[in-house]
């Protein structure tokens, strides 16, 4: 495993750079997709719809629903 010793986000906040103890600098795309595509994902993931407590804590603005699409 190699070592960071800097990193940066850009302006944008969108890409994040680390420099290694190896001598590699490294590039990363960390922008979120959108809201929608982040559910489909979790839900595929997970195999199931949200519970009622990890819709309270990931979603607490929204009323109570289904929120993987079926």
């Amino acid at each position: 495993m190699n070592t960071v010793l800097a990193l940066a986000f850009s302006s944008d906040g969108h890409t994040l750079l680390t420099a290694g103890a190896d001598r590699t600098v490294r590039l990363w795309n960390i922008a979120l997709p959108p809201p929608a595509t982040a559910i489909r994902r979790i839900c595929r993931a997970l195999g199931r719809d949200l519970t009622a407590p990890e819709r309270s804590t990931y979603l607490p603005d929204q009323a109570p629903h289904a929120t993987c699409p079926t």
